[in-house]
């Protein structure tokens, strides 16, 4: 997958694991489905707009700092 910043992602289903390269997930994803999520470490989420629950699912496996952009991806994802 790498980085796809600026590429549209609708209706993207993201399963069992994003891949283990860096990314930056782009404002345009819209109807994305995350489903038995294992590692989101270092996936920046900045600019994202996801539901509370999803938002909250995520920020119980975020870890790590996109080395591309610097983002802790706890930061990205306004964890608390």
């Amino acid at each position: 997958m790498g980085n796809q910043a600026g590429c549209p992602f609708g209706g993207l289903a993201l399963l069992a694991h994003l891949p283990t390269a860096p990314v930056s997930l782009p404002p345009q994803l819209s109807n994305a489905q995350f489903s038995r999520v294992k590692s989101i470490t270092g996936a920046d989420f900045t600019d994202a707009l996801m539901r509370k629950d999803v938002q909250q699912m995520l920020c119980k496996i975020a870890d790590g700092v996109n080395p591309t952009t610097g983002v802790a991806t706890r930061d990205s994802l306004y964890c608390p």
